[in-house]
């Protein structure tokens, strides 16, 4: 199970009430966990990667560093978004990407489709691994099934040797509390045909975990990986 995890931690000090001092200490216990656990992926937020870099490196581990952007809404800038994925250029294997998933509610498919290619083409070229986050939370069942279809026609058109790097992820953990569910990954897996999947948000337990990896997922974003394992 341990090389389906995504250990994640991407609290913010305000959320934890606590200083960026503290803050700064619990990410490197983290990490330095994470690692030495084994897991197939540590995940932080874009200002930790080089603290994780140094560790992995430190520990001379095997397990790939991961970020976010466009995170968690979905709706920063073309500026913006460009700005996160160069300062996580150096130091990340992996980039978790928030799909514009208001613009694809609303049809505006030019703003939508053009962050997919944007950061496709940044990943192809930076021998990046990129999931995209639909937030399942906030779409229909038929929207989930059309923008996971979206996702993949727009990468299998333009970026066809990169489907096999491509993620459709479930959730943010921000949106509501929603997270990954059964039946979500269900449409999910029938709705896309090469790209791989990764559930995450309100992922406890091993037993919700096996169900989820026997439903078909690749990856399993948490930040309870230690209790998982346990």
């Amino acid at each position: 199970m341990k090389k389906f995890i995504d250990n994640t931690f991407l609290k913010t000090s305000l959320e934890l009430d606590t200083s960026e001092e503290d803050l700064k200490e619990k990410i490197q216990s983290f990490i330095k966990e994470s690692v030495q656990m084994d897991f197939k992926c540590v995940v932080v937020r874009p200002e930790h990667l080089n603290l994780a870099f140094n560790i992995k490196s430190k520990f001379k581990s095997s397990i790939k560093i991961a970020t976010v952007v466009n995170f968690p809404l979905g709706t920063d800038s073309f500026d913006s978004i460009t700005k996160q994925l160069n300062n996580s250029k150096d130091f990340s294997d992996e980039i978790d990407i928030v799909v514009d998933y208001n613009a694809f509610k609303y049809s505006d498919f030019k703003r939508f489709d053009s962050v997919i290619e944007l950061c496709t083409s940044f990943c192809l070229e930076n021998d990046k691994i990129v999931k995209w986050i639909i937030e399942t939370g906030a779409l229909s069942k038929n929207e989930i099934k059309s923008i996971c279809q979206r996702i993949e026609a727009i990468i299998s058109s333009q970026f066809s040797n990169h489907l096999s790097k491509s993620y459709i992820k479930t959730s943010t953990g921000y949106y509501s509390g929603y997270g990954a569910k059964l039946d979500d990954i269900k449409l999910i897996k029938n709705s896309i045909k090469k790209m791989k999947i990764k559930a995450s948000g309100g992922i406890k337990s091993k037993d919700f975990a096996e169900k989820l990896v026997k439903l078909g997922c690749d990856r399993i974003g948490t930040s309870s990986g230690k209790d998982i394992l346990q």
